[in-house]
């Protein structure tokens, strides 16, 4: 989702919401994707794998097939399988997103998973990631699930965010994703949301 740390008085939820304010970023829970917020998101996830190639994407994502991987979103949306949270700026351009899916078996609902997130680049360590999980600990606790799950490649700069942002590896997938000839390992993480919102101070 970025690289920057909750750390620091700066990054309380009483300063992260006048900060944003002071960016002229707004943060929504999109409750459908047309085509220009379709086109706007691609933008963002192109701008991140410029600077950060990621698994899944080799390459720009072209027009195209982001659409046609924008409507699965809208569709898991409109169908409340899936919760897309947006970042924007003034200009009305995304500069974060974060997709995250609960459970819907019965014994289950108690979990969700961060799916997948981005922040553009330079928005980073501008608090816009301690912003978007406290939204995302708002909405898990709205739907009643406790534990957020996620998982990342092995070794990377998200890897070591994750855990500083507290989330504790339950399992090691060495097959996780393939790029040409090569075999990437993978990282399964947790964090019961209440600590999650401790380390974020939003109880305080």
């Amino acid at each position: 989702m970025g690289t920057s740390t909750p750390s620091g008085q700066e990054n309380t939820p009483a300063a992260i919401a006048p900060q944003m304010s002071r960016q002229g970023i707004s943060l929504r829970w999109a409750e459908r994707l047309d085509t220009d917020d379709a086109l706007r998101l691609i933008g963002l996830m192109n701008a991140v794998i410029e600077r950060d190639p990621i698994i899944g994407f080799s390459s720009p994502i072209e027009r195209e097939s982001g659409l046609e991987l924008m409507a699965d979103v809208d569709h898991d949306i409109a169908r409340g399988n899936s919760h897309l949270l947006l970042a924007s700026s003034r200009d009305g351009s995304f500069v974060g997103m974060g997709l995250m899916r609960q459970s819907k078996l019965p014994h289950c609902r108690h979990l969700a998973e961060l799916q997948i997130g981005f922040i553009h680049p330079r928005m980073r360590g501008g608090g816009l990631l301690e912003a978007m999980f406290s939204e995302l600990v708002g909405r898990c606790r709205a739907l009643e699930a406790e534990l957020l799950m996620i998982d990342v490649q092995e070794g990377t700069s998200s890897e070591r965010l994750w855990r500083l942002l507290g989330f504790r590896p339950y399992g090691r997938l060495e097959d996780y994703a393939r790029v040409v000839t090569h075999t990437h390992a993978g990282i399964y993480m947790y964090q019961y949301v209440s600590d999650l919102a401790k380390r974020l101070r939003l109880d305080a």
